[in-house]
Protein backbone atom coordinates (compact mmCIF):
# COMPACT_ATOMS: atom_id res chain seq x y z
CA UNK A 1 0.00 0.00 0.00
CA UNK A 2 0.69 3.68 -0.12
CA UNK A 3 1.18 3.87 3.62
CA UNK A 4 3.58 0.83 3.86
CA UNK A 5 5.83 2.10 1.13
CA UNK A 6 5.87 5.27 2.50
CA UNK A 7 7.02 3.52 5.99
CA UNK A 8 9.73 1.52 4.20
CA UNK A 9 10.99 5.00 2.42
CA UNK A 10 10.99 6.32 6.03
CA UNK A 11 12.75 3.11 7.71
CA UNK A 12 15.52 3.26 5.11
CA UNK A 13 16.02 6.78 5.69
CA UNK A 14 16.27 7.07 9.24
CA UNK A 15 19.81 6.31 9.28
CA UNK A 16 20.59 9.49 7.76
CA UNK A 17 22.39 12.35 9.22
CA UNK A 18 20.06 15.08 11.06
CA UNK A 19 19.15 17.39 8.15
CA UNK A 20 17.51 19.97 10.22
CA UNK A 21 16.91 23.44 8.20
CA UNK A 22 19.71 24.81 10.57
CA UNK A 23 21.79 22.50 8.27
CA UNK A 24 20.24 23.40 5.12
CA UNK A 25 20.73 27.12 5.92
CA UNK A 26 24.30 26.64 6.54
CA UNK A 27 24.87 25.34 3.07
CA UNK A 28 26.26 28.51 0.79
CA UNK A 29 23.62 29.38 -1.88
CA UNK A 30 25.19 29.95 -5.77
CA UNK A 31 21.89 31.76 -7.23
CA UNK A 32 19.67 34.50 -5.60
CA UNK A 33 16.16 34.96 -6.32
CA UNK A 34 13.76 37.20 -5.31
CA UNK A 35 9.64 36.68 -5.37
CA UNK A 36 7.15 38.95 -3.85
CA UNK A 37 3.76 37.52 -3.13
CA UNK A 38 0.80 38.07 -0.91
CA UNK A 39 0.55 34.97 1.13
CA UNK A 40 3.18 31.93 1.35
CA UNK A 41 2.51 28.41 2.71
CA UNK A 42 5.27 26.24 3.91
CA UNK A 43 3.55 22.85 2.97
CA UNK A 44 0.83 21.02 0.26
CA UNK A 45 -0.66 18.93 2.46
CA UNK A 46 -4.52 19.02 3.14
CA UNK A 47 -4.73 22.28 5.59
CA UNK A 48 -1.86 23.82 3.29
CA UNK A 49 -3.81 23.85 0.07
CA UNK A 50 -7.38 24.73 1.36
CA UNK A 51 -5.57 27.77 2.48
CA UNK A 52 -3.85 28.35 -0.77
CA UNK A 53 -7.61 27.35 -2.63
CA UNK A 54 -9.71 29.82 -0.31
CA UNK A 55 -6.85 32.83 -0.53
CA UNK A 56 -6.33 32.04 -4.36
CA UNK A 57 -9.94 32.07 -4.51
CA UNK A 58 -10.07 36.04 -3.12
CA UNK A 59 -7.60 37.65 -4.98
CA UNK A 60 -4.47 36.93 -3.37
CA UNK A 61 -1.33 36.04 -4.89
CA UNK A 62 0.14 32.47 -3.44
CA UNK A 63 2.85 30.47 -3.36
CA UNK A 64 2.81 26.95 -2.16
CA UNK A 65 6.40 25.61 -0.74
CA UNK A 66 6.69 21.71 -0.70
CA UNK A 67 10.08 20.53 0.20
CA UNK A 68 9.18 16.77 -0.94
CA UNK A 69 9.40 15.84 -4.69
CA UNK A 70 5.58 15.03 -4.23
CA UNK A 71 2.84 16.86 -2.82
CA UNK A 72 -0.05 16.28 -0.16
CA UNK A 73 2.36 15.00 2.63
CA UNK A 74 0.86 12.49 5.22
CA UNK A 75 -2.36 13.77 3.82
CA UNK A 76 -1.70 12.27 0.55
CA UNK A 77 -1.37 8.45 2.26
CA UNK A 78 -4.11 8.44 4.51
CA UNK A 79 -7.61 7.23 3.78
CA UNK A 80 -9.27 10.53 4.24
CA UNK A 81 -11.52 10.13 7.03
CA UNK A 82 -13.86 13.10 8.11
CA UNK A 83 -15.00 13.54 11.38
CA UNK A 84 -17.94 16.42 11.24
CA UNK A 85 -21.74 17.16 11.80
CA UNK A 86 -24.28 18.79 9.61
CA UNK A 87 -22.47 18.23 6.23
CA UNK A 88 -25.30 18.43 3.33
CA UNK A 89 -23.53 15.17 1.95
CA UNK A 90 -24.32 13.11 5.48
CA UNK A 91 -27.85 14.63 4.91
CA UNK A 92 -28.09 13.44 1.54
CA UNK A 93 -26.93 9.73 2.55
CA UNK A 94 -29.45 9.54 6.01
CA UNK A 95 -26.38 9.91 8.22
CA UNK A 96 -28.03 12.67 10.61
CA UNK A 97 -27.55 10.92 13.75
CA UNK A 98 -24.23 12.95 14.44
CA UNK A 99 -25.91 15.58 17.53
CA UNK A 100 -24.71 19.15 17.99
CA UNK A 101 -21.66 21.23 17.09
CA UNK A 102 -21.49 21.61 20.37
CA UNK A 103 -21.84 17.59 21.69
CA UNK A 104 -19.14 17.28 18.66
CA UNK A 105 -17.29 19.72 20.98
CA UNK A 106 -17.31 18.18 23.67
CA UNK A 107 -16.48 14.94 22.42
CA UNK A 108 -13.52 16.50 20.85
CA UNK A 109 -11.90 18.07 24.56
CA UNK A 110 -12.93 15.11 26.80
CA UNK A 111 -11.07 12.66 23.90
CA UNK A 112 -8.31 14.67 24.66
CA UNK A 113 -8.50 14.03 28.23
CA UNK A 114 -9.03 17.68 28.88
CA UNK A 115 -5.43 18.96 27.15
CA UNK A 116 -6.86 20.17 23.77
CA UNK A 117 -7.94 24.11 23.02
CA UNK A 118 -12.07 24.15 23.55
CA UNK A 119 -12.56 27.10 21.38
CA UNK A 120 -10.83 25.22 18.93
CA UNK A 121 -12.71 22.31 19.75
CA UNK A 122 -15.85 23.92 18.89
CA UNK A 123 -14.69 25.97 16.03
CA UNK A 124 -14.17 23.13 14.26
CA UNK A 125 -17.34 21.12 15.45
CA UNK A 126 -19.24 23.97 14.45
CA UNK A 127 -17.97 24.24 10.68
CA UNK A 128 -16.54 20.99 9.57
CA UNK A 129 -20.10 20.61 8.23
CA UNK A 130 -19.53 23.65 6.05
CA UNK A 131 -16.09 22.46 5.55
CA UNK A 132 -16.98 19.34 3.96
CA UNK A 133 -19.36 20.99 1.66
CA UNK A 134 -16.57 23.44 0.63
CA UNK A 135 -14.68 20.34 -0.43
CA UNK A 136 -17.59 18.44 -2.48
CA UNK A 137 -18.02 21.83 -4.55
CA UNK A 138 -14.46 21.17 -5.36
CA UNK A 139 -15.14 17.41 -6.44
CA UNK A 140 -14.54 15.63 -3.80
CA UNK A 141 -16.93 12.83 -2.52
CA UNK A 142 -17.63 11.27 0.78
CA UNK A 143 -19.54 8.38 2.24
CA UNK A 144 -19.72 7.20 5.39
CA UNK A 145 -16.86 4.88 7.00
CA UNK A 146 -17.43 1.24 7.06
CA UNK A 147 -17.87 -1.14 9.73
CA UNK A 148 -20.20 -1.75 12.83
CA UNK A 149 -21.41 0.60 15.04
CA UNK A 150 -19.44 3.61 13.21
CA UNK A 151 -20.54 6.83 14.29
CA UNK A 152 -22.85 9.04 11.62
CA UNK A 153 -20.06 12.02 12.27
CA UNK A 154 -16.99 9.30 10.48
CA UNK A 155 -17.12 10.32 6.56
CA UNK A 156 -14.74 9.07 3.98
CA UNK A 157 -13.45 9.85 1.01
CA UNK A 158 -13.83 7.67 -1.28
CA UNK A 159 -10.59 8.89 -3.24
CA UNK A 160 -8.71 8.46 -0.12
CA UNK A 161 -6.67 11.48 1.29
CA UNK A 162 -4.70 11.35 -1.92
CA UNK A 163 -7.89 12.57 -4.15
CA UNK A 164 -8.43 15.43 -2.03
CA UNK A 165 -5.34 17.04 -2.43
CA UNK A 166 -5.18 16.27 -6.04
CA UNK A 167 -8.67 18.53 -6.14
CA UNK A 168 -7.06 21.10 -3.79
CA UNK A 169 -4.19 21.69 -6.06
CA UNK A 170 -6.38 21.51 -9.55
CA UNK A 171 -8.13 24.40 -7.99
CA UNK A 172 -4.99 26.05 -6.65
CA UNK A 173 -3.40 26.23 -10.03
CA UNK A 174 -6.52 27.08 -11.86
CA UNK A 175 -6.22 29.87 -9.62
CA UNK A 176 -2.68 30.34 -10.38
CA UNK A 177 -1.02 29.67 -7.15
CA UNK A 178 2.51 28.46 -7.88
CA UNK A 179 3.50 25.10 -6.32
CA UNK A 180 7.53 25.19 -6.13
CA UNK A 181 8.21 21.43 -5.57
CA UNK A 182 11.65 20.33 -3.58
CA UNK A 183 11.67 24.10 -1.89
CA UNK A 184 12.25 24.05 1.41
CA UNK A 185 11.53 27.17 4.14
CA UNK A 186 14.77 27.77 6.18
CA UNK A 187 14.09 30.93 7.74
CA UNK A 188 11.27 33.24 8.69
CA UNK A 189 11.76 36.87 7.43
CA UNK A 190 10.71 39.33 10.41
CA UNK A 191 9.97 42.63 10.20
CA UNK A 192 9.61 44.73 12.68
CA UNK A 193 8.13 41.71 14.88
CA UNK A 194 5.75 40.56 12.01
CA UNK A 195 6.25 37.48 9.83
CA UNK A 196 7.28 39.02 6.35
CA UNK A 197 8.26 36.04 4.06
CA UNK A 198 10.43 33.50 3.94
CA UNK A 199 14.29 32.08 3.39
CA UNK A 200 13.96 28.78 1.10
CA UNK A 201 16.32 26.34 -0.63
CA UNK A 202 15.68 24.63 -3.99
CA UNK A 203 18.62 22.69 -5.26
CA UNK A 204 21.63 25.38 -4.99
CA UNK A 205 19.13 28.65 -5.14
CA UNK A 206 18.54 30.68 -2.48
CA UNK A 207 14.80 32.45 -2.87
CA UNK A 208 13.61 35.35 -0.59
CA UNK A 209 9.71 35.26 -0.65
CA UNK A 210 8.49 38.79 0.64
CA UNK A 211 4.78 37.85 1.79
CA UNK A 212 1.92 39.42 3.65
CA UNK A 213 2.04 36.83 5.73
CA UNK A 214 3.18 33.18 6.19
CA UNK A 215 1.56 30.06 7.00
CA UNK A 216 3.04 26.92 8.42
CA UNK A 217 1.26 24.01 7.08
CA UNK A 218 4.26 21.67 7.40
CA UNK A 219 3.19 18.31 9.26
CA UNK A 220 4.60 16.92 12.45
CA UNK A 221 7.88 15.25 13.15
CA UNK A 222 7.38 11.40 12.85
CA UNK A 223 9.06 10.93 9.38
CA UNK A 224 12.71 10.51 10.39
CA UNK A 225 14.51 9.53 13.87
CA UNK A 226 16.72 12.36 14.64
CA UNK A 227 13.41 14.48 14.24
CA UNK A 228 12.05 11.89 16.73
CA UNK A 229 14.83 12.27 19.13
CA UNK A 230 14.05 16.41 18.83
CA UNK A 231 10.70 15.92 20.00
CA UNK A 232 9.48 12.94 21.18
CA UNK A 233 12.63 10.70 21.86
CA UNK A 234 10.72 7.65 23.63
CA UNK A 235 9.88 7.42 19.68
CA UNK A 236 12.88 6.92 18.42
CA UNK A 237 13.17 3.34 16.33
CA UNK A 238 9.30 3.10 16.09
CA UNK A 239 7.80 2.18 13.03
CA UNK A 240 6.31 4.82 10.81
CA UNK A 241 3.87 5.26 8.21
CA UNK A 242 4.26 8.98 7.88
CA UNK A 243 6.19 11.12 5.24
CA UNK A 244 10.07 11.09 4.78
CA UNK A 245 9.82 14.91 4.88
CA UNK A 246 7.68 15.33 8.15
CA UNK A 247 10.71 16.61 10.16
CA UNK A 248 9.27 19.04 12.00
CA UNK A 249 10.48 22.04 9.71
CA UNK A 250 6.96 24.61 10.82
CA UNK A 251 8.55 24.27 14.55
CA UNK A 252 11.87 25.30 13.95
CA UNK A 253 10.72 28.05 11.34
CA UNK A 254 8.28 29.17 13.97
CA UNK A 255 10.71 28.86 16.56
CA UNK A 256 12.70 31.60 14.74
CA UNK A 257 10.28 33.90 15.46
CA UNK A 258 9.72 33.25 19.11
CA UNK A 259 6.68 30.69 18.93
CA UNK A 260 5.69 28.85 21.89
CA UNK A 261 5.74 25.20 21.74
CA UNK A 262 3.70 22.19 22.60
CA UNK A 263 5.78 19.37 23.06
CA UNK A 264 5.19 16.42 24.89
CA UNK A 265 6.14 13.48 22.44
CA UNK A 266 2.65 13.12 21.41
CA UNK A 267 1.89 10.78 18.74
CA UNK A 268 -1.09 8.71 16.69
CA UNK A 269 -1.23 4.92 16.50
CA UNK A 270 0.82 3.20 18.59
CA UNK A 271 1.03 -0.66 17.54
CA UNK A 272 1.14 -2.77 14.56
CA UNK A 273 0.31 -6.82 13.79
CA UNK A 274 3.44 -8.55 13.28
CA UNK A 275 6.95 -7.67 14.36
CA UNK A 276 7.75 -6.35 10.23
CA UNK A 277 4.27 -4.58 10.58
CA UNK A 278 1.49 -5.50 8.08
CA UNK A 279 -0.09 -2.82 6.46
CA UNK A 280 -2.83 -1.17 8.22
CA UNK A 281 -5.46 -2.03 5.55
CA UNK A 282 -4.62 -5.98 5.85
CA UNK A 283 -7.20 -7.56 7.53
CA UNK A 284 -5.49 -9.25 10.78
CA UNK A 285 -4.64 -5.30 11.31
CA UNK A 286 -7.69 -5.40 13.47
CA UNK A 287 -5.71 -7.87 15.94
CA UNK A 288 -4.25 -4.89 17.32
CA UNK A 289 -7.73 -3.86 18.73
CA UNK A 290 -8.86 -6.05 21.19
CA UNK A 291 -10.12 -5.48 24.84
CA UNK A 292 -10.66 -8.88 26.93
CA UNK A 293 -6.93 -9.62 26.41
CA UNK A 294 -3.44 -8.29 28.57
CA UNK A 295 -0.75 -6.24 26.80
CA UNK A 296 2.32 -7.05 27.51
CA UNK A 297 6.16 -5.85 26.56
CA UNK A 298 9.08 -8.32 25.25
CA UNK A 299 10.09 -8.35 28.67
CA UNK A 300 6.91 -10.36 29.81
CA UNK A 301 4.60 -8.22 31.80
CA UNK A 302 1.60 -6.57 31.82
CA UNK A 303 1.84 -2.54 30.46
CA UNK A 304 -1.48 -1.06 29.56
CA UNK A 305 -5.29 -0.41 30.32
CA UNK A 306 -6.85 -2.43 27.50
CA UNK A 307 -10.14 -1.26 28.08
CA UNK A 308 -9.01 1.91 25.81
CA UNK A 309 -11.03 4.41 27.87
CA UNK A 310 -9.01 6.52 26.76
CA UNK A 311 -5.45 7.67 25.13
CA UNK A 312 -3.59 8.21 28.52
CA UNK A 313 -4.51 4.76 29.64
CA UNK A 314 -3.51 3.36 26.26
CA UNK A 315 -0.97 4.65 24.71
CA UNK A 316 1.48 6.54 27.80
CA UNK A 317 2.22 3.42 29.25
CA UNK A 318 3.50 1.90 26.17
CA UNK A 319 5.81 5.19 25.64
CA UNK A 320 6.75 4.92 29.28
CA UNK A 321 7.84 1.42 29.24
CA UNK A 322 10.50 2.37 26.52
CA UNK A 323 9.76 -1.14 24.82
CA UNK A 324 8.94 -1.19 21.30
CA UNK A 325 7.86 -4.69 20.74
CA UNK A 326 4.67 -5.57 22.45
CA UNK A 327 2.58 -8.86 22.49
CA UNK A 328 -1.20 -9.23 22.99
CA UNK A 329 -2.22 -12.29 25.30
CA UNK A 330 -5.67 -13.58 25.07
CA UNK A 331 -7.38 -17.30 25.46
CA UNK A 332 -9.99 -19.11 23.09
CA UNK A 333 -13.19 -17.57 24.27
CA UNK A 334 -13.28 -14.87 21.74
CA UNK A 335 -15.95 -13.77 19.40
CA UNK A 336 -16.35 -15.81 16.68
CA UNK A 337 -15.07 -13.52 13.71
CA UNK A 338 -12.00 -12.70 16.15
CA UNK A 339 -11.25 -16.65 16.59
CA UNK A 340 -11.18 -16.90 12.79
CA UNK A 341 -8.42 -14.14 12.67
CA UNK A 342 -6.84 -14.95 14.93
CA UNK A 343 -6.10 -18.97 13.53
CA UNK A 344 -5.19 -16.66 9.88
CA UNK A 345 -3.07 -15.23 12.46
CA UNK A 346 -1.40 -18.20 13.38
CA UNK A 347 -1.13 -19.60 9.50
CA UNK A 348 0.75 -16.18 8.76
CA UNK A 349 2.98 -16.80 11.56
CA UNK A 350 2.06 -13.34 13.29
CA UNK A 351 0.32 -15.27 16.25
CA UNK A 352 1.50 -17.89 18.31
CA UNK A 353 -0.31 -20.33 20.12
CA UNK A 354 -0.15 -23.38 22.87
CA UNK A 355 -1.99 -24.78 25.87
CA UNK A 356 -0.34 -23.56 28.53
CA UNK A 357 1.47 -20.19 29.49
CA UNK A 358 4.57 -21.49 29.75
CA UNK A 359 4.45 -23.12 26.64
CA UNK A 360 3.06 -19.69 25.07
CA UNK A 361 5.97 -17.67 26.09
CA UNK A 362 8.80 -19.81 24.40
CA UNK A 363 6.71 -19.70 21.05
CA UNK A 364 5.86 -16.46 21.31
CA UNK A 365 9.73 -15.65 22.18
CA UNK A 366 8.83 -14.10 25.79
CA UNK A 367 10.68 -14.81 29.03
CA UNK A 368 8.43 -17.58 30.67
CA UNK A 369 8.27 -16.30 34.40
CA UNK A 370 7.54 -12.80 34.13
CA UNK A 371 4.50 -14.09 31.86
CA UNK A 372 2.94 -16.75 33.86
CA UNK A 373 3.19 -14.34 37.30
CA UNK A 374 1.64 -11.44 34.87
CA UNK A 375 -1.03 -13.74 33.73
CA UNK A 376 -1.48 -15.29 37.21
CA UNK A 377 -1.80 -11.50 38.48
CA UNK A 378 -4.46 -10.43 36.22
CA UNK A 379 -6.32 -13.72 36.37
CA UNK A 380 -6.67 -12.82 39.93
CA UNK A 381 -7.55 -9.43 39.38
CA UNK A 382 -10.69 -10.45 37.33
CA UNK A 383 -11.64 -12.84 39.90
CA UNK A 384 -11.83 -9.75 42.51
CA UNK A 385 -13.56 -7.87 39.76
CA UNK A 386 -11.33 -4.58 40.08
CA UNK A 387 -8.10 -4.00 38.20
CA UNK A 388 -5.87 -2.03 41.04
CA UNK A 389 -2.90 -2.20 38.34
CA UNK A 390 -4.09 -0.41 35.21
CA UNK A 391 -7.85 0.45 36.24
CA UNK A 392 -9.31 -1.52 33.40
CA UNK A 393 -13.29 -1.38 32.87
CA UNK A 394 -14.58 -4.59 34.82
CA UNK A 395 -16.59 -5.04 32.05
CA UNK A 396 -13.56 -5.94 30.07
CA UNK A 397 -12.02 -8.34 33.14
CA UNK A 398 -12.29 -11.94 31.83
CA UNK A 399 -9.65 -14.03 33.17
CA UNK A 400 -7.13 -15.69 30.42
CA UNK A 401 -8.63 -18.90 30.61
CA UNK A 402 -9.11 -21.58 28.89
CA UNK A 403 -6.54 -22.56 26.18
CA UNK A 404 -5.38 -23.22 24.01
CA UNK A 405 -3.74 -19.88 24.50
CA UNK A 406 -2.54 -17.00 21.97
CA UNK A 407 -0.04 -14.50 21.43
CA UNK A 408 -0.02 -11.72 18.70
CA UNK A 409 3.08 -9.90 18.07
CA UNK A 410 3.07 -6.60 17.57
CA UNK A 411 5.34 -3.51 17.04
CA UNK A 412 5.51 0.58 17.47
CA UNK A 413 4.07 2.68 15.25
CA UNK A 414 3.16 6.05 14.98
CA UNK A 415 1.42 7.35 11.77
CA UNK A 416 1.52 11.14 13.12
CA UNK A 417 2.23 13.38 15.91
CA UNK A 418 0.59 15.37 18.41
CA UNK A 419 1.61 18.65 19.71
CA UNK A 420 3.70 21.55 17.76
CA UNK A 421 3.06 25.55 17.95
CA UNK A 422 0.79 27.12 20.17
CA UNK A 423 -1.84 28.70 18.29
CA UNK A 424 -5.15 30.32 18.96
CA UNK A 425 -9.00 29.89 17.37
CA UNK A 426 -7.51 31.97 14.08
CA UNK A 427 -4.51 29.81 13.43
CA UNK A 428 -2.03 33.01 14.56
CA UNK A 429 0.99 31.22 16.58
CA UNK A 430 1.48 32.65 19.71
CA UNK A 431 4.90 33.89 21.07
CA UNK A 432 6.21 32.49 24.70
CA UNK A 433 4.03 35.48 26.72
CA UNK A 434 0.98 33.76 24.60
CA UNK A 435 0.57 36.61 22.47
CA UNK A 436 -0.33 36.65 18.03
CA UNK A 437 3.30 37.28 16.25
CA UNK A 438 2.09 39.09 13.53
CA UNK A 439 1.49 37.84 9.95
CA UNK A 440 2.57 33.99 11.47
CA UNK A 441 -0.32 31.43 11.24
CA UNK A 442 -0.16 27.41 11.67
CA UNK A 443 -2.71 24.40 11.07
CA UNK A 444 -2.53 21.05 9.97
CA UNK A 445 -0.20 18.61 12.80
CA UNK A 446 2.39 21.80 12.49
CA UNK A 447 -0.06 23.81 14.94
CA UNK A 448 -0.36 21.95 18.30
CA UNK A 449 -3.56 23.66 19.85
CA UNK A 450 -6.31 20.98 18.69
CA UNK A 451 -5.45 17.79 20.29
CA UNK A 452 -3.78 16.91 23.42
CA UNK A 453 -0.57 14.59 23.57
CA UNK A 454 -2.42 11.70 21.55
CA UNK A 455 -5.36 10.93 18.79
CA UNK A 456 -8.02 10.02 20.07
CA UNK A 457 -9.36 6.61 18.77
CA UNK A 458 -13.00 7.09 18.62
CA UNK A 459 -12.76 10.27 16.70
CA UNK A 460 -10.90 8.98 13.60
CA UNK A 461 -10.89 11.80 10.40
CA UNK A 462 -10.70 14.89 12.88
CA UNK A 463 -6.86 14.85 12.00
CA UNK A 464 -7.85 15.70 8.04
CA UNK A 465 -11.08 17.12 9.25
CA UNK A 466 -9.53 19.81 11.52
CA UNK A 467 -6.64 20.71 9.03
CA UNK A 468 -8.58 21.55 6.30
CA UNK A 469 -11.58 22.95 8.32
CA UNK A 470 -8.70 25.19 10.33
CA UNK A 471 -7.12 26.46 7.57
CA UNK A 472 -9.84 27.00 5.28
CA UNK A 473 -11.58 29.05 7.62
CA UNK A 474 -8.35 31.13 8.64
CA UNK A 475 -8.33 32.01 5.20
CA UNK A 476 -11.83 32.90 4.42
CA UNK A 477 -11.96 36.49 4.65
CA UNK A 478 -8.05 36.75 3.20
CA UNK A 479 -8.76 39.63 0.69
CA UNK A 480 -12.02 41.04 2.26
CA UNK A 481 -10.31 43.26 4.73
CA UNK A 482 -10.00 46.50 4.85
CA UNK A 483 -8.83 49.41 7.57
CA UNK A 484 -11.13 48.86 10.61
CA UNK A 485 -13.76 46.72 9.40
CA UNK A 486 -15.14 43.84 10.41
CA UNK A 487 -16.98 40.88 8.26
CA UNK A 488 -20.26 39.29 8.77
CA UNK A 489 -20.56 35.75 7.51
CA UNK A 490 -23.55 33.84 6.64
CA UNK A 491 -22.31 30.47 7.31
CA UNK A 492 -25.74 28.73 7.62
CA UNK A 493 -25.70 29.14 11.38
CA UNK A 494 -28.63 29.64 13.50
CA UNK A 495 -26.79 30.38 16.79
CA UNK A 496 -24.86 34.29 17.17
CA UNK A 497 -22.37 32.54 19.17
CA UNK A 498 -21.56 29.93 16.39
CA UNK A 499 -21.73 33.03 14.05
CA UNK A 500 -19.09 35.56 15.69
CA UNK A 501 -16.88 32.71 16.88
CA UNK A 502 -16.76 31.69 12.87
CA UNK A 503 -15.91 35.48 12.32
CA UNK A 504 -12.81 35.53 14.82
CA UNK A 505 -11.38 32.53 13.25
CA UNK A 506 -12.14 34.48 9.28
CA UNK A 507 -10.46 37.12 10.17
CA UNK A 508 -7.35 35.63 10.72
CA UNK A 509 -5.41 36.65 7.51
CA UNK A 510 -7.44 39.78 7.27
CA UNK A 511 -4.93 42.20 8.45
CA UNK A 512 -1.59 40.84 6.57
CA UNK A 513 -3.50 40.18 3.23
CA UNK A 514 -5.69 43.94 3.41
CA UNK A 515 -4.17 45.22 0.65
CA UNK A 516 -5.78 42.37 -1.91
CA UNK A 517 -8.78 42.95 -3.99
CA UNK A 518 -11.88 41.31 -3.41
CA UNK A 519 -12.70 38.80 -6.29
CA UNK A 520 -16.27 40.88 -7.01
CA UNK A 521 -17.86 43.81 -5.60
CA UNK A 522 -21.04 45.92 -5.44
CA UNK A 523 -22.06 48.93 -3.58
CA UNK A 524 -25.05 48.51 -1.72
CA UNK A 525 -26.14 52.19 -2.20
CA UNK A 526 -28.80 52.35 0.85
CA UNK A 527 -26.82 50.96 3.35
CA UNK A 528 -23.26 52.21 2.31
CA UNK A 529 -21.88 48.86 2.65
CA UNK A 530 -19.73 47.02 0.18
CA UNK A 531 -21.11 43.27 -0.62
CA UNK A 532 -18.63 41.07 -1.63
CA UNK A 533 -19.53 37.65 -3.91
CA UNK A 534 -18.15 35.14 -2.73
CA UNK A 535 -16.87 32.77 -5.19
CA UNK A 536 -18.16 29.48 -3.80
CA UNK A 537 -21.44 30.78 -3.80
CA UNK A 538 -22.74 29.25 -0.12
CA UNK A 539 -20.76 32.13 1.66
CA UNK A 540 -21.66 36.04 1.59
CA UNK A 541 -19.28 38.44 2.98
CA UNK A 542 -20.71 42.08 3.87
CA UNK A 543 -17.96 44.97 5.04
CA UNK A 544 -19.82 47.18 7.85
CA UNK A 545 -18.09 50.60 8.92
CA UNK A 546 -17.69 50.39 12.70
CA UNK A 547 -19.33 48.15 15.01
CA UNK A 548 -20.88 44.80 14.97
CA UNK A 549 -24.57 43.97 15.89
CA UNK A 550 -24.77 42.19 18.93
CA UNK A 551 -21.44 42.03 19.36
CA UNK A 552 -21.15 43.02 22.99
CA UNK A 553 -23.34 39.81 23.27
CA UNK A 554 -20.04 37.64 22.23
CA UNK A 555 -17.76 37.44 25.29
CA UNK A 556 -14.30 37.61 23.25
CA UNK A 557 -14.89 40.28 20.68
CA UNK A 558 -12.49 41.78 18.55
CA UNK A 559 -11.08 44.83 18.94
CA UNK A 560 -11.79 46.60 15.22
CA UNK A 561 -8.46 48.47 15.62
CA UNK A 562 -5.81 46.17 16.19
CA UNK A 563 -7.76 43.13 16.36
CA UNK A 564 -6.38 42.21 19.91
CA UNK A 565 -9.05 41.36 22.34
CA UNK A 566 -10.63 43.30 24.72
Amino acid sequence: SNAASAGNASSATNAQKPDTIQAAAETPAEKQETKDVDFVIVGSGVAGMSAAVEASRAGAKVIVLEKHNVTGGDSSICSGNFYCCGAKKQDELGYTNYGTPEEVAQFFFDQSDGDANMDICRLVAENGGAAMDWLVELGCDFDKKPGDNVSDRSMLSTTSGKGIVDNLIAEAEKNGVEIMMETRAIEVLMDGGKAAGVKARQGKTEYTINAKAVMLASGGFDGQDWAKELYAPGTVGWHTFSSPSNTGDGIELAKQAGALTLLKGGLSQIHLVGRDPLPLNDELSSLRMVNTGVFVTDLGYRCANESMTSQFDYFTPFVESGRKEFTIICDSQQPEKRMELIKKGVEKGVVDTADTIEELAEAAGLPSYPLMKTIERYNELCEAGEDLDFYKDPLWMNAIDPPPFYASKHCSSMTSTRGGLKNDERCRVLDKEGRPIPGLYAAGNTAGSFYGNVYPPNVMGSGIGHGQCFAWLAVWTTSMRTSRRVEVLDVKSKSLATKLCAVLAMVALATALGGCAPSQSSSDAEGGADVTSYPTGSLKAVHIAGQLDDVDEYPNKLCLSCHSRE
